[in-house]
């Protein structure tokens, strides 16, 4: 007879099951005024889910309420989610807004009238990353997220910005989906975010799911860093 199927159906494997259903339908309806896709800015939306599950990893962590969060870039929406989890689990929105830091301005209006209807204190601040973050912006954040382009000039220009981010006086904490890597290229990474005072803390391969599938067989890698200067 076959093996039982191992891991957790609810959860698609991830290791976070969301509260209820609420906030992905709710989410998916948001997406579906969502401007085009833009592919010369390497855009590739995560699916509702996935947003979803971001910011409930974020939140059991503790990384949610109350916290500073900059989100640098934003084509997946996880502002929204993360307003929206808030809202599910405890009826009210965030009381600290979120901050985005958006290129596209197609997306930084679909993000605003977004947030501007549902309630949900969400700031987007245009700002292309390939330049420093303007000066009200450094030290501020305790929490970042961000899904970069996936190469090594990518990852690090978007995780140098997140270190301009934080506030230098706080331990600091970041969530970065990228593509899973082959080994040597995984060891790259980390010694890419170890050269930038972070610390891995967990690695969850397959956690994000991409919708369309197109992004590297459709699956990436989260992981959960912390600062770790010397």
């Amino acid at each position: 007879a076959p093996a039982a199927p191992l891991g957790c159906g609810r959860c698609a494997g991830t290791g976070v099951v969301l509260p209820s259903a609420a906030p992905v339908e709710r989410l998916a309806a948001l997406l579906a005024t969502a401007p085009p896709l833009d592919v010369t800015l390497d855009q590739a939306p995560c699916t509702p889910e996935t947003a979803l599950r971001r910011a409930a990893l974020m939140h059991e962590a503790g990384a949610v309420e109350g916290r500073r969060i900059v989100l640098l870039g934003d084509d997946d929406s996880v502002a929204l989610a993360l307003g929206l989890l808030v809202r599910a689990l405890t009826g009210r929105p965030p009381a600290v807004p979120v901050t985005v830091l958006e290129l596209d301005p197609n997306r930084v209006a679909f993000l605003r009238a977004a947030a501007a209807a549902e309630g949900l204190p969400v700031e987007v601040v245009p700002h292309d990353l390939r330049e420093p973050l303007p000066a009200g912006l450094r030290g501020r954040f305790e929490v970042f997220e961000t899904d970069p382009p996936y190469t090594p000039a990518g990852a690090r220009l978007f995780l140098e910005r997140a270190r301009e981010a934080l506030d230098p006086a706080r331990t600091g904490y970041g969530y970065l989906s990228y593509a899973q890597r082959p080994p040597a290229e995984q060891r790259a990474l980390l010694a890419l975010l170890t050269g930038l005072g972070f610390a891995a803390t967990a690695l969850r391969p397959g956690f994000n799911r991409y919708r369309g599938a197109t992004v590297l067989g459709g699956a990436g890698q989260l992981l959960e860093l912390v600062t770790a200067d010397a």
